[in-house]
C-alpha cells in the first residue's frame, strides 16, 4: 500500500523538488535491458500487429490487482520512453457497512451492527518533464508520481471469558468446570501439613500431603480482597453475552481497528546518452495504526497502537557499454520509525495510582489469570524502533554467443536502534493452585488468587537505554545461462553470502558462555560481555555460505508446444539482525519473582509491593544472570539450510488453453526456533519425583545448569526441521472471445517440528515432527473475467448510438477459493507435571476411531478416542492429529466494471466488488480440549459459531 509523508506541505515541496532536480539530473529506466533471448519459432499470433488493450484486458489486469494475484503496480513505474503525453489516473474506493451483510459471528452474539468505514483514494501522473522556455524533456526526461491515502475503521470481533458479576466481588458459588460441576475455592492461609499423609501412596483427595480449608459458601470475605486487585476490578468490564458452555465465552467485542495511512512514490528517468541512463526513486509513507480495544481505559489488554514513518530512495545508473556488455549500478537507502502510543503512559505513573510499589516505570502493569481476559497491556507494548539500511549494488551482464554470464555484488549495511522492554512495569500471573487443594487438579480458580493478591510469578524489565545494533551482509553472485540449442537451455548460479555478526554501538552485549565457570557454584555457564576480559565486540562468528542453483528447460521430442523445467537450489538463511534487548543482560535486567512452591505459597502479595531482591543494572558480573532466564547467543555459526527441487511441465492445448503441472519439494534443517530448543530443561525422567518438582529449588537442582532457570535463545537457535511436497495443476484460458480464466488445484503435505513451540520432551524432537498446523492437503481456486458481448463492435445490441454506449464496456470478474481444513491440535485439559512439561499431549485410546460417520458442528469428532494423561506422565499422541481436520473454508468474490469512453482519450470506470457475495459462513474449529473421566470437557468435539459476511466496495477511476 502506498503511503504519504505525514506533513501535507511536504508533498508540495517534494513535487517542486523533483521537477527542479529533473532540469539538471539525467535519469533512466529501472533496470538494464535484458539480452535478446533465443529467437522462437514464429506463430501466427506473434506476427499480428499489436493492438491497444481491450476493455477486457484492462478489466483482467485491474481485477487481478484487486484480488491480490499481482501487485497493484502503484508506484512501480516504468520509463515512458518516447510516449511524450501526460497520462494518469484518479481513483477512489469506498466501503461502508451500510452496503454489507451483518457478519455471522456478530449476528450469533446478538449484535446488529459491525462498523466498516474505508476510503482509499489517490492519483498517478506521468509524462515528460517540461518547463516552458527553460527545459523540454520530451524523449529524454520523464517523471512519475503517485499518491495514495487510506482512512479506515473496521470492526474486529473476538470472544472471551471474564469473571461473572458475583465472582468480581469474590463470590464463586456459580463457578463450574467444563462438565458443569461446582469447583471449590480454598483459603491459602489455612495451608498446613496433613499428619495422616501416606507418602507411599499417590496424592489424592483421600491422601493429601497438605490440608487447606475451603472458603465458606465458596466466597472470599470482603476484607481478604487485595486493595490493588479491587482497584483493578473496577476497570474491568462485565459479561455481555452468554455463549457458553456454562459460564465460559461471556464477553464479546466488536471494536474497530483504525488505520490512517498516506504515501507518495515518485520517480525520475533520464537518458544521458544512447548508452547511459539514470533513474531516481523516492518512497515516503507514514500513518497511524490503532488496534481494537478489548475494553476502554489504560487497562486495555489489546494489541498496542503505533505511529509509523518510513522513507527510501534509490539512485540507479545503467551503462550499456555494448550490446554484449551491460553494467548496472544502484544505491538504495531506507529508514523507518515506529513508535507505540503506549509509550506516552510513562508520565502518568499508573503503578502509583494503583498503589503498587516497587516498579521502575509509570506504564500500566500487566496482570494475567488463567483463561480469563487479562488486565493491562501486552508485553513489548512500549517501543520505539528506528531502522536504517544502506545498500550499494553493482552488476555486469556479458552476452557471449550462447552464454549470458552475470556477475553481481550487493552490500547491505543494516542499523537497528530500539527501545522495547519486555515488561516495563511488570508482568504478573496468577494460577489456580494457591486457591485449590495442593496436588489435586480441578480445584481453585486463577481469578480468585488474583483477588487475594497472591502472585504466582512475575517479571520486570529494567532497560536503562536503547540498543544500537549493526549487522552487514555481502553477496557475490555468478550465473550463466547457456542456450545449448533451440528448445534447450541450462542455467547455473552460485551466490556467496558473507554475513557479519551483530554488534552493539557501545558493546552492550552479553551471553552465557559454557566455557566459563560460574563463581556462584563452580559449574560451567557464566555471563560474558562484549569488549571485556579478552572478549571481542562480536559474540558470534562471521558466516560464509555458497548457495548453488541449477536449472534446465527443454521441449521434449522437439515439440515446441511442450516445455519441461527442472530446477534445484540450495539456500541458507543468515542470522537476522535481532532487535529488542536479547543478549544485553548485565547492561539491562529482567528481574524474576518466583514462588518457592507455587502450590503452597505465592511469590509475593500485591499489597506488599514488588520485591527488590535484585541488583539494578549495570551489573557486569559473571553471575548477573543467575536465577533468571539467561540469554544465550548461539556461537556455533550454524545456519538454516533449505534444499528445493522443482519439476514442471507446460503444454499448449487447443482453444487457447494451456495446462501446467508443477511439483515443488523442499527440505529445511537447522531452522531458527525459540522454545523448541530447551537447553536447560529438567530431564523428563525426573517426573518420577512427582510433587517434589513443584519446589523450585529442587526442580532447578535437576537442570544441566542449575544456576539458571531457562535459557532464552532469541528465536535464532538452529535446530528446527520442516519438509513439504506439493503438486499444482493449472488450466489457463487465454484471452479470447471475451473470456479469460484460470483453474488451479493444489495437493500438498507439510510436516515440521517448528510449529509445536515448546516440545513435550526436549530430548526427543523427532516425535514432534508432525503435520504442520497450517497444512492444507487440498485447495482449489478459479478466477475468470468475461467481457459482456453487448454494445458497439459486439455481437449483441450494437445498433443505436445511445443504447450501444449504455450496453458496452461491461465486464464481470470473479474469484472462488476452496481450501481444506487444517490439522486439529488435541490438547489435555490438565497438566500436572511439576512445571517441567510445557506442552503436554493427550493419550490415544486404542480401538476408538476419532472420526464420526455423520459429522456435524455438534459432533465433529469423537472425544472418547482420546484421554487425559495421568499426573506426571507424558501423552502418546502426536502434536497435530494425522487425520482429523477442521472445516473447509470457501471464499467467493465478484466484481463488475463499467467503462465510459470520454472525449480526448479519457475514460471513466465504475467498479463494484462483492467480497463473499453469497454471504457464506465458514465454521470455526471445534473445541479440542480433552478432560479426564472424573472431570470431562462436555464441549469437546463441538464447534461454536462461524465467521464471514458479504462486504461491498464501490470504486470510481478516471483515466487520462
Amino acid at each position: 500500500m502506498i503511503m504519504l509523508y505525514r506533513r501535507p506541505y511536504s508533498f508540495l515541496i517534494l513535487l517542486v523538488a523533483l521537477l527542479a532536480i529533473s532540469v539538471t539530473t539525467r535519469s533512466q529506466t529501472d533496470s538494464a535491458p535484458k539480452p535478446p533471448p533465443a529467437k522462437p519459432t514464429p506463430t501466427p499470433a506473434a506476427n499480428q500487429p499489436k493492438r491497444p488493450p481491450s476493455e477486457l484486458q484492462k478489466a483482467v489486469q485491474e481485477f487481478r490487482v484487486q484480488i491480490g494475484q499481482i501487485g497493484s503496480g502503484k508506484g512501480q513505474f516504468k520509463s515512458v520512453g518516447k510516449q511524450n503525453s501526460y497520462t494518469g489516473r484518479l481513483y477512489e474506493y469506498i466501503r461502508n457497512d451500510a452496503f454489507d451483510a451483518l457478519p455471522h459471528e456478530v449476528k450469533q452474539r446478538g449484535g446488529t451492527k459491525s462498523l466498516l468505514r474505508r476510503n482509499q483514494f489517490g492519483f498517478t501522473l506521468s509524462g515528460p518533464v517540461r518547463f516552458p522556455w527553460l527545459y523540454d524533456g520530451r524523449n529524454k526526461t520523464f517523471f512519475s508520481i503517485s499518491y495514495e491515502g487510506t482512512i479506515e475503521k473496521i470492526a474486529q470481533s473476538a470472544l472471551f471469558t471474564i469473571p461473572t458479576d458475583p465472582q468480581r466481588s469474590g463470590k464463586f458459588a456459580d463457578y463450574v468446570d467444563t462438565a458443569g460441576e461446582p469447583v471449590k475455592i480454598y483459603d491459602p492461609l489455612t495451608t498446613r501439613p496433613n499428619p495422616a499423609y501416606n507418602p507411599a501412596q499417590e496424592i489424592s483427595e483421600s491422601n493429601l500431603q497438605y490440608l487447606r480449608d475451603p472458603f465458606p459458601n465458596n466466597a472470599i470475605p470482603e476484607n481478604r480482597i487485595d486493595p490493588i486487585a479491587r482497584a483493578l476490578v473496577a476497570m474491568y468490564p462485565t459479561p455481555n453475552v452468554s455463549v457458553g458452555p456454562f459460564i465460559q465465552n461471556n464477553y464479546f467485542i466488536n471494536n474497530p481497528f483504525e488505520n490512517r495511512a498516506n504515501g507518495v512514490l515518485a520517480k525520475l528517468d533520464h537518458t544521458l546518452t544512447a548508452k547511459q541512463q539514470l533513474s531516481f526513486n523516492l518512497n515516503l509513507s507514514s500513518g497511524l495504526r490503532k488496534s481494537p480495544e478489548h475494553f476502554s481505559g489504560p487497562a486495555n489488554p489489546g494489541a498496542p497502537s503505533y505511529n509509523f514513518d518510513s522513507r527510501s530512495a534509490v539512485l540507479q545508473n545503467t551503462w550499456t557499454k555494448s550490446p554484449k556488455t551491460i553494467w548496472l549500478f544502484r544505491l538504495t537507502a531506507s529508514q523507518s520509525l515506529t513508535t507505540s502510543l503506549e509509550a506516552e503512559q510513562d508520565k502518568l505513573d499508573y503503578p502509583n495510582q494503583l498503589g503498587l510499589k516497587g516498579l521502575f516505570s509509570g506504564i500500566f502493569p500487566t496482570f494475567r489469570f488463567g483463561n480469563y481476559l487479562g488486565i493491562g497491556p501486552r508485553n513489548n507494548s512500549v517501543f520505539r524502533e528506528s531502522s536504517y539500511a544502506i545498500s550499494p549494488y553493482a552488476s555486469v551482464s556479458l552476452n557471449r554467443k550462447s552464454h549470458t554470464v552475470r556477475l553481481t555484488h550487493t552490500t547491505r549495511l543494516n542499523y537497528d536502534n530500539i527501545f522495547s522492554p519486555f515488561a516495563p512495569a511488570g508482568y504478573f500471573t496468577f494460577g489456580s493452585a494457591l486457591t485449590g487443594l495442593p496436588g489435586v487438579r480441578n480445584t481453585g480458580n486463577a481469578f480468585a488468587s488474583f483477588l487475594l493478591g497472591e502472585v504466582y510469578n512475575g517479571e520486570e524489565s529494567i532497560v536503562r537505554h536503547p540498543s544500537y545494533y549493526r549487522k552487514n551482509f555481502y553477496n557475490f553472485i555468478v550465473s550463466d545461462e547457456y542456450r545449448v540449442r533451440p528448445g534447450l537451455t541450462a542455467s547455473i548460479s552460485v551466490n556467496l553470502e558473507v554475513a557479519t555478526p551483530r554488534i552493539e554501538k557501545y558493546n552492550r552485549q552479553s551471553t552465557v558462555s559454557f566455557k566459563h565457570i560460574n563463581p556462584a557454584n563452580g559449574k560451567p555457564g557464566a555471563l560474558i560481555f562484549a569488549g571485556r576480559d579478552g572478549i571481542g565486540r562480536t559474540l558470534q562468528p562471521t558466516t560464509v555460505r555458497a548457495e548453488p542453483t541449477f536449472g534446465l528447460s527443454f521441449s521434449p521430442f522437439s515439440d515446441r508446444k511442450t516445455v519441461m523445467r527442472l530446477n534445484y537450489g540450495l539456500s541458507y538463511q543468515a542470522t537476522p539482525l535481532i532487535g529488542r534487548h536479547f543478549g544485553t543482560q548485565g547492561f539491562n535486567a529482567a528481574a524474576l519473582f518466583i514462588s518457592r512452591n507455587d502450590q503452597l505459597e505465592s511469590a509475593f502479595r500485591l499489597r506488599d509491593g514488588v520485591p527488590q531482591n535484585f541488583i539494578l543494572p549495570p551489573f557486569l558480573d559473571p553471575t548477573a544472570a543467575n536465577g533468571t532466564d539467561a540469554d544465550f547467543i548461539d556461537p556455533s555459526g550454524r545456519l538454516p539450510v533449505t534444499h528445493q527441487w522443482v519439476v514442471g511441465i507446460q503444454r499448449e492445448l487447443p482453444r487457447s488453453l494451456s495446462l501446467d503441472v508443477t511439483y515443488v519439494g523442499w527440505h529445511s534443517e537447522n531452522l531458527f526456533v525459540e522454545s523448541l530448543a530447551r537447553l536447560n530443561a529438567v530431564p523428563i525422567e525426573n517426573l518420577k519425583y512427582r510433587d517434589q518438582l513443584y519446589t523450585q529449588s529442587f526442580r532447578d537442582s535437576l537442570r544441566p545448569y542449575p544456576q539458571f532457570r531457562n535459557l532464552e535463545l532469541g528465536g535464532v537457535y538452529p535446530v528446527g526441521t520442516a519438509k513439504s511436497n506439493a503438486v499444482t495443476v493449472t488450466l489457463d484460458k487465454r484471452l479470447s472471445a471475451g473470456l479469460y480464466g484460470r483453474v488451479s488445484y493444489r495437493f500438498a503435505k507439510q510436516i515440521d517440528n517448528v510449529s509445536v513451540g515448546t516440545p513435550q520432551d526436549p530430548s526427543n524432537l523427532d516425535v514432534e515432527m508432525t503435520l504442520s498446523p497450517g497444512d492444507v492437503t487440498h485447495s482449489m481456486q478459479a478466477s475468470y473475467t468475461y467481457e459482456l458481448p453487448f454494445g458497439k463492435g459486439k455481437a449483441w445490441l450494437s445498433n443505436g448510438e445511445w443504447f450501444s454506449k449504455v450496453a458496452s464496456g461491461w465486464s464481470i470478474s470473479g474469484l472462488t477459493t476452496w481450501r481444506g481444513g487444517t490439522p486439529l491440535i488435541i490438547r489435555p485439559l490438565f497438566n500436572r507435571t511439576g512445571n517441567i512439561v510445557g506442552n503436554l499431549h493427550v493419550n490415544v485410546v486404542p480401538g476408538v476411531d476419532p472420526k464420526v460417520s455423520d459429522r456435524t458442528p455438534q459432533n465433529w469428532f469423537d472425544p472418547a478416542a482420546f484421554s487425559q494423561p495421568d499426573d506426571f506422565t507424558l501423552g502418546n499422541a502426536s502434536y497435530t492429529h494425522p487425520t482429523l481436520r477442521g472445516p473447509w473454508d470457501q471464499f467467493h468474490h465478484l466484481s463488475m466494471t463499467k467503462r465510459f469512453e470520454l472525449p480526448g482519450d479519457k475514460s471513466l470506470e465504475f467498479v463494484s466488488e462483492a467480497f463473499n457475495f453469497p454471504n457464506h459462513a465458514n465454521l470455526n474449529d471445534p473445541d479440542t480440549r480433552i478432560g479426564s473421566e472424573e472431570n470431562p470437557n462436555l464441549n469437546a468435539g463441538k464447534i461454536i459459531g462461524s465467521t464471514g459476511g458479504r462486504v461491498l466496495q464501490l470504486g470510481l477511476r478516471l483515466l487520462f
